[in-house]
């Protein structure tokens, strides 16, 4: 699996009314792909599903955060098939779809980055919810 396929992945999972799904599938892949302590809550889901994400490692002085959201705006007709499920579409290299550039492709690229680092101090990566509706995250 490579970024492209986790951007695809994040893309796909439908997060405007409740971000667990999405939550779930981040805080997975860091838990598989890297020796970090990995968090969840249940903010803005209730159910303890998903909710915000933080996953830190190293140590030291000092801490740099990789921070984004998983969470976006409704979608629009176009952007959803019949089923209600999100659309992704890649044309010419290019991945379309609900979230893609706010902010689920940045995400990806922080997953890896979070996963890939050497950091000389703690790195955090952190990815929270209702950031696209008044930050109940």
């Amino acid at each position: 699996m490579d970024g492209f396929d986790v951007v695809r992945d994040l893309v796909s999972i439908p997060s405007h009314e409740s971000e667990a799904s999405a939550g779930e599938y981040v805080a997975e892949w860091l838990e598989e792909h890297t020796d970090a302590e990995v968090r969840r809550d249940n903010a803005g889901t209730g159910d303890g599903r998903g909710g915000n994400v933080v996953a830190r490692r190293g140590n030291g002085e000092t801490t740099l955060a990789l921070v984004g959201h998983h969470d976006v705006v409704p979608p629009d007709d176009s952007q959803v098939d019949e089923d209600g499920e999100y659309v992704v579409r890649e044309d010419d290299g290019r991945l379309y779809g609900r979230g893609s550039a706010d902010m689920k492709g940045a995400v990806a690229a922080a997953m890896y980055a979070f996963r890939d680092a050497d950091p000389a101090g703690e790195l955090v990566f952190a990815s929270f919810v209702g950031e696209e509706v008044g930050g109940v995250g």
